[in-house]
Order: C-alpha cells, then sequence, then structure tokens
C-alpha cells in the first residue's frame, strides 16, 4: 500500500506539474482544499495512525503540484512532505522515505525547506548506516542555516549530527553536537524541540556509560513532550528511560517505563526497540517464554527492513539472554552474526558486545583458550570506546580468567572495572537506584573483591 502511495507522487511529479503554456489554476481553492487535510494529518499524527498520515499527505501533496508558485503552497507543502517522511520512517518504509525527501528536494523553493529535507535524509541514511554520507549532508545542512540565518535548521541539523555520532559510538562528539543544539532550542523555546534536545543528550549519556545523567535528561525530555502533548516522543522517552534503568540492573523500573511506552503505543503499534528491551525485561523478570517470543518478533520485524543499529542491538540482546539462559549454541550463533554484522560497518561498540558474549560462551564450553582471545580482542577494541559500561566489562571478564593463571594481571584488570564501576554508581544521586545496581550479582561480586 505505501509503495502504491510513492508511486502515485512520482506519477504527480511526472504529469501533472504545471508547464509554460498550462495556465495555473486558481490558488485559493485549492489551498482550501489542502488546509483541512493537514489539520486531519496532525489528527492522525496524535492518534499514531501513520498509515493514514502517509496516505492524507499524498493527498495534500498531489493537490499542491497543481499550483507553480506562491510562499503559501510552498509552506503547506512543506509540512506535508515533512509529515510523509516521518510517517514512512515510523512504519520502517527506510526506501520509500527516501523517495519522497528526492520529491520534496525537486519541488522546493526555499532554503529552509531544503535544509530540513537535508536534515531527514541524513537521518535516514544514518538508520542505514550510511554514516559518512549522512554527516557530509548535515555538514552541508549546517552551512546552508548559517548563512540563511535559520535557527532552527541549524539547531535540527546539529541534533542530527549528535545521533549519527552516537550511533557510531562517538558520544563525547555527540554530546557536543547535543549540547549546542539544546543551546539553540532554549532561544526558541518550542517545548518539542526541547524535548529531542534532551533525548539527544540522553542517548550520548547512555552510550558513555553515564546511565543516571541519562535518566534524568530522558526526564526533561518527557516533560517537555507531555507539555506539548507529543505522544509519539514521549514514548520514545519512556523506552529510552526503561533501558539505562536496565542497565543500572532496576528491571522493576525498566519494565514500567517500557510497559508506559507500550500502552501509548498500543501492541499494535510497537517500535522493534520496544519490542527488544519488553523482552530483556521479561525474560530478566523469569517470564522467559513471553520475552523471547517478543525478541524473536523484534527479529523478524528488523529483517524484514528496520534499523540497522537496531538490528544489531537485537542480536546482542538475544545473544545475551540465550546466554544467560544456558543456551550457548544458540548465543553463540546470535553472537557470531552480530560480530559480523557489525565489523562490517565499524560499529565498534557492537563488536565489543559480540566479543563478550562469545568469550562467555567459550567458557561456558571449557574452552579458556578461545575465550582469552575474544576477551582481549575486545578489551584492543574498547580502547576507541568511550562507553564505560563496555569497558568495565572487558576488564571483568579478563580478571575472571586469568584470575588462576596471572594472578597479577587479574588484579590489575579487576580493579580498573571496579574504579569505573564505582564512578557510574557515584553519579547515582537516588540512593535506593544506587542500592540497587550495587547489590546486583556482577556489581556485587566485583565490589566484594575490593581491596
Amino acid at each position: 500500500m505505501l509503495t502504491l502511495l510513492l508511486s502515485g507522487l512520482r506519477a504527480s511529479a511526472t504529469h501533472d506539474k504545471p508547464t509554460m503554456t498550462s495556465p495555473q489554476p486558481p490558488v485559493e481553492p485549492i489551498l482550501t482544499q489542502v488546509r483541512p487535510l493537514l489539520a486531519d494529518i496532525r489528527a492522525a499524527e496524535k492518534d499514531l495512525d501513520f498509515a493514514r498520515v502517509a496516505n492524507l499527505s499524498r493527498q495534500a501533496i498531489n493537490a499542491l503540484n497543481v499550483i507553480s508558485d506562491g510562499a503559501a503552497r510552498d509552506a503547506l507543502q512543506d509540512v506535508a512532505f515533512q509529515a510523509l517522511v516521518a510517517a514512512l520512517e515510523r512504519l520502517d518504509q527506510y526506501d520509500n522515505a527516501l523517495d519522497a525527501i528526492a520529491l520534496w528536494q525537486a519541488r522546493t523553493k526555499t532554503p529552509e525547506s531544503l535544509i530540513e529535507s537535508q536534515i531527514v535524509l541524513g537521518r535516514i541514511l544514518s538508520r542505514q548506516a550510511h554514516f559518512d554520507r549522512a554527516l557530509n549532508i548535515l555538514d552541508e545542512a549546517v552551512s546552508r542555516a548559517e548563512g540563511a540565518g535559520y535557527v532552527r535548521g541549524l539547531g535540527n541539523a546539529s541534533r542530527m549530527k549528535a545521533n549519527v555520532y552516537w550511533t557510531m559510538g562517538r558520544s563525547e562528539q555527540a554530546m557536543l553536537a547535543g549540547q549546542q543544539a539544546l543551546t539553540i532550542f532554549q532561544q526558541l523555546g518550542d517545548p518539542v524541540l526541547l524535548g529531542q534536545a534532551h533525548l539527544t543528550i540522553a542517548a550520548a549519556e547512555h552510550y558513555l556509560g553515564r546511565f543516571y545523567p541519562s535518566i534524568q535528561n530522558n526526564r526533561r525530555a518527557t516533560h517537555f513532550f507531555e507539555t506539548a502533548g507529543e505522544r509519539y516522543p514521549l514514548a520514545v522517552a519512556y523506552n529510552n528511560l526503561g533501558e539505562s534503568y536496565q542497565q543500572l540492573y532496576d528491571m522493576a523500573n525498566a519494565l514500567k517505563y517500557h510497559e508506559l511506552a507500550r500502552d501509548i503505543l498500543g501492541d499494535t503499534g510497537l517500535s522493534i526497540d520496544l519490542m527488544r528491551n519488553l523482552g530483556v525485561d521479561l525474560v530478566g523478570g523469569g517470564r522467559v517464554e513471553e520475552g523471547l517470543a517478543y525478541l524473536d518478533q523484534a527479529l523478524a520485524r528488523v529483517r524484514d527492513g528496520g534499523e540497522h543499529d537496531i538490528f544489531l542491538q537485537v542480536l546482542h540482546s538475544l545473544a545475551t539472554v540465550h546466554h544467560q539462559l544456558g543456551n550457548i549454541p544458540e548465543a553463540r550463533t546470535f553472537a557470531e552474526e552480530l560480530l559480523q554484522a557489525a565489523t562490517r560497518i565499524d560499529a565498534v561498540r557492537h563488536v565489543i558486545r559480540a566479543m563478550l558474549v562469545l568469550g562467555y560462551c567459550a567458557r561456558a564450553c571449557g574452552q579458556d583458550e578461545q575465550a582469552h582471545e575474544y576477551f582481549h580482542e575486545g578489551f584492543m577494541a574498547a580502547q576507541r570506546a568511550a562507553d564505560t559500561s563496555i569497558i568495565w566489562q572487558t576488564h571483568r571478564a579478563l580478571a575472571d580468567l586469568l584470575a588462576e593463571r596471572q594472578p597479577a594481571i587479574a588484579q590489575v584488570h579487576r580493579r580498573i572495572a571496579l574504579e569505573m564501576v564505582r564512578g557510574i554508581a557515584a553519579l547515582i544521586d537516588d540512593e535506593p537506584l544506587r542500592l540497587t545496581f550495587q547489590q546486583a550479582a556482577p556489581i556485587h561480586d566485583l565490589l566484594g573483591g575490593a581491596d
């Protein structure tokens, strides 16, 4: 159905475009026809009915295409194209979204709309793991926004660059770009933009292993989205909140926030990442069959055309839970696929995760030499990562493996892991949450072995 919608858009661009010899039809009746469509689009967005958003957006774009010029036409067209692209993204229709952006850029009349189209193009390219192309396009958008004095575009481009950076594992650069976007959006005072900036900063904090600051920024984002009545980004913020609680071993709060996100989106509208997180929560809470069903469904959907980074995260979650459940062959299969996929695009964070799981699987099979190779390669890769959570785990894995054979080296690794864990705990201002983190088995064992 969505492909047909875009085919209709292409046909409109080719055959319905006004020519120099064709008189332009009366403009106001067409604008009068389109404005209610845009109101319906907004209502469908609030209802999270993205298929309807795509359909209505196509209708608006086709109606506007018979008008050759005019500021009113340009403004309405930009709204319709932005809605269409966002809807197709949320339906995981990335190729169709790229087609819509190409058509938008062919029809746009203003520098502002060209900048906005470049920003969403960069976003989609990054979701398909074309990171260098995405950054080049976003750099061009930044230059255009500066030249045009377009403040909102400059903030949006900076925020999108931050999102690309943290997806690539360059979290420190992501923090800088995210903070720049927040500073710009504070001048504009738009709650949705402010919420989006805090979402981006929260993601960068999360991938730096600073989980409590990530929680704080996600909470700020939820406040802004609630103020603006924006349900979809609110669900995203809840999902991200739950994931940071997962990393602090607070599975009760993780499930709470993921269920809040599910309540917003409904069972039929769940994002792939939310399905993954619910699966992890449920397996961790002992509801194994239910959790694995979510994870398997997430993998099936992401293989069918989802975001590349989410694909890697789903593989990691499946590898991890199968290892935890003692399903070593399954864990190894998913970890090997993760390693291959992450290596192809040099996704360092995911490479390290794969190495850790493969090392744990080797140890479970009594293959300590192979485990040492995996852990050592993960440790070497970690020198290029900024994520303290992954780094301490590589040190902990080596400390446990070398405890008997090379106790002095093992102790060095253990002390480094211990200092990193203490650093994570020191950032947690919430005392019950800090205790939950410190009392979790992997952390308690490490703290208990401190000198």
